[in-house]
């Protein structure tokens, strides 16, 4: 890629100027056949339907000097109109100082059938995504893009590849006219389609049947099915591989230091003007088609024959593999960071080492993880957000996890491609226990179900009563509770009833943690606490073996260590009760107006919050007091699914609700002491401690990994949005969901 100073720039446009004559529509568009093209320069008509992504794309292109565009044409059945599209077209152009790239627009309906975008989609790209532009000085008429396509083609010398960033009207509508010009078409790359993934379509309440669609093909089946009919040589830029490169905040920081050109300035702006862009759920769906065109050396593809749905409404512009269908690569595996950088160097008119990496330093020993995968989903008002408290589960090749769409999805760990997704009978109660080859899932409906682990296919279900509180497996048993005033439990293999258990208070069933599952068992005891009673059952028959009963109610929070069970009672005392007998051993005599709160143990210590932010330390076989600690905010999220205590350090989140801030604290478990606080300002996920390492997401968007013996981070990801779930870590890997509608996963380096 040669780099040209201002002085060459200004000769060749003097060169364009004389040699090429500007255009418009209702004017000719032949090119003079004196004008000369430089013979490593790559040839393309961008058929565009100027969504922000295409602006960004399209930016790409005009910048990048091994592309010449020889004409751009809007996609009327996208996004933007003719009107605003040609208009938003030619403030591009303008930018790139290029006004001679002739501009037309197509018809605004498809081959067959009225599909449309919404209506919010196209007002938003018809406002040109906030940014000024300026009535066009061009005449134009509608439904001509197919007429310019074919010209520019009969008077280029060269052969043309074609770029189709919205639906594929335009290009079905040249090849219906004129088939013959296939044969001077070298390529054809699409940004449409999704093979494993979901599409986008569904999103829309009223489209909720089209789950595999994704919106360029759908809108269009008709022109798809005519385009891969032809002997064209086709490249699929499908939702697979764009699901890859997230719009994120590093894009934004990298393009920020590196502002060379307009191109560069106005994409910088685009992006300021459309912060929501950053906050997850955004992806360079068009750049990376733009990219496919200007290095392919920076994605990985795969040849499948694809064909296309065009007969049941629905699912009507689905893409599929099909031995019938029509030879075409497919673009299977990108780098996100080279991605990225490839795209802001063309905006900027250099090659990418040129880049200026002035990213903001996050700490001194700290790192940006990179985005291995993100698998978009769905985002439905669920019964209870359930799935915002739950680790997804690892096995050696998958990740398992509930999404926000109330189904389970299974993903390679590798490529982030769905292997299998479930959809229960109502929303999915989120916790997802697995023993042995099966995970157990229950709906808000009442089934609890039992799943391959690997292929996702239903070994059982059966149907209670009541909502379900979430499964927990032991032993050869699947037990669980509902609101219809039972606890339960099934057989694993088959789903059959072992014993069921009549509770004696009303109770209602949270799916959610801390209420999702308010026993334990163990030593074959299952410990149950209901509103005014405290139960010890046999968890092989079911029967009662022991009750301690309060006056008035106790507290659903209850551990169980050794043979101590402790629970807090109506007087708001701690008590230590034999879990073999039910005997009280002893009972705290603290403050009881200070709603006290289990927190954890450890070997010979039991924690428990006093007021709002005291952490009080009592002798686990006495009751003694021992110590007591302060936290910089409120204790308010107590799981006792999640790990607090290691090698004698006891680990506490506490939040500020009203500031939006919270902390870390590392406490010395024999003495109490403060070893360190992390505090960013932020309100704070989630944690899970895993060796060395503690990993969380904060409300402002980023994910972080910070050394749990010292406090200090060491890497970072910025999500832009909200990430309040628990991750699952694995070595130097984490897997998380977040609020933009993305589960995903990062990696770092030491």
């Amino acid at each position: 890629m040669k780099i040209m100073n201002r002085f060459d720039v200004i000769c060749l446009s003097i060169l364009i100027i004389i040699s090429v004559h500007a255009c418009t529509l209702g004017e000719s568009v032949a090119i003079s056949e004196t004008s000369s093209h430089k013979p490593s320069l790559t040839p393309i008509i961008i058929d565009t339907d100027m969504g922000a992504d295409d602006v960004i794309a399209i930016l790409s292109l005009l910048g990048s000097d091994d592309i010449e565009v020889l004409a751009i044409t809007i996609a009327a059945t996208g996004l933007a109109d003719c009107e605003h599209g040609i208009r938003h077209a030619e403030k591009l152009i303008s930018l790139a100082g290029t006004d001679r790239i002739p501009l037309a627009c197509g018809r605004e309906l498809p081959l067959s059938g009225d599909r449309v975008f919404p209506l919010s989609f196209r007002e938003v790209a018809n406002d040109f995504y906030g940014m000024p532009v300026p009535g066009t000085s061009r005449s134009y008429e509608n439904d001509q893009a197919a007429s310019l396509i074919i010209k520019v083609i009969e008077e280029e010398t060269r052969p043309v590849q074609l770029l189709t960033l919205g639906p594929l009207t335009n290009i079905g509508d040249v090849l219906s006219k004129k088939t013959e010009i296939a044969e001077k078409i070298t390529s054809i790359t699409m940004m449409g389609g999704a093979l494993d993934v979901p599409g986008n379509v569904a999103f829309e309440a009223d489209l909720s049947g089209s789950i595999n669609a994704e919106w360029n093909f759908f809108i269009d089946p008709a022109a798809v099915k005519i385009v891969m009919e032809t002997d064209i040589k086709k490249t699929l830029i499908p939702l697979d591989v764009t699901n890859q490169v997230p719009l994120t905040n590093n894009f934004f920081t990298l393009l920020k230091a590196n502002q060379k050109t307009r191109l560069a300035e106005y994409v910088l702006d685009l992006l300021e003007e459309n912060p929501s862009m950053l906050r997850g759920g955004y992806f360079l769906w068009d750049p990376l088609a733009a990219v496919s065109i200007m290095d392919t050396d920076l994605i990985e593809y795969k040849y499948w024959n694809i064909d296309v749905e065009v007969d049941f409404y629905y699912q009507a512009g689905r893409v599929y593999v099909s031995d019938s269908g029509a030879a075409t690569q497919v673009a299977a595996k990108v780098n996100p960071i080279e991605i990225e950088q490839e795209i802001i160097a063309a905006l900027n008119g250099i090659e990418y080492e040129e880049l200026v990496m002035e990213l903001k330093p996050i700490a001194s020993n700290a790192t940006q993880a990179r985005l291995v995968w993100a698998f978009p989903m769905e985002q439905l008002i669920l019964e209870e957000p359930v799935n915002m408290f739950f680790l997804p589960h690892l096995t050696e090749d998958l990740v398992i996890f509930p999404g926000w769409d109330g189904n389970i999805h299974a993903v390679e760990r590798v490529s982030g491609v769905q292997k299998w997704v479930f959809d229960p009978e109502g929303d999915s109660a989120g916790y997802l226990p697995t023993y042995g080859e099966q995970v157990f899932v229950t709906g808000s409906d009442g089934r609890l179900y039992a799943l391959d682990i690997e292929t996702g296919e239903e070994n059982w279900r059966i149907e209670t009563e009541g909502k379900l509180g979430a499964p927990y497996p032991y032993g050869k048993l699947i037990l669980a509770w509902n609101d219809a005033g039972f606890l339960e439990a099934f057989d694993q293999s088959t789903g059959g009833v072992i014993w069921e258990h009549e509770l004696e208070s009303e109770i209602t069933v949270f799916v959610q943690p801390p209420l999702h599952m308010p026993f334990t068992i163990a030593d074959d005891t299952v410990f149950f606490p209901e509103r005014d009673i405290f139960k010890a059952i046999d968890a092989i028959s079911g029967t009662v073996i022991w009750r301690y009963e309060a006056e008035e109610w106790i507290s659903w929070r209850h551990i169980y260590y050794e043979d101590r069970v402790f629970i807090v009672d109506d007087d708001g005392q701690v008590l230590s009760i034999d879990s073999k007998s039910g005997e009280v051993v002893w009972k705290s005599s603290l403050d009881s107006t200070d709603n006290l709160i289990l927190l954890s143990t450890s070997d010979d210590r039991l924690f428990v919050r006093q007021k709002s932010n005291k952490i009080i330390a009592l002798d686990l076989v006495s009751g003694d007091f021992l110590w007591e600690t302060e936290t910089p905010y409120d204790i308010n999220d107590i799981d006792p699914m999640f790990k607090v205590v290691e090698d004698d350090v006891l680990y506490i989140k506490s939040s500020d609700w009203n500031s939006r801030s919270g902390a870390i604290s590392a406490f010395n478990i024999p003495t109490g002491g403060l070893i360190w606080t992390f505090d960013n300002g932020s309100e704070l996920g989630k944690f899970t401690v895993y060796d060395d390492l503690i990993a969380f997401g904060t409300y402002d968007g980023e994910f972080l990994v910070i050394n749990r013996i010292d406090g200090e981070m060491v890497a970072e990801f910025k999500t832009g949005a909200v990430t309040f779930s628990p991750p699952e870590l694995s070595d130097r890997e984490a897997y998380f969901l977040c609020l933009d509608g993305n589960f995903y996963a990062i990696a770092w380096e030491n």
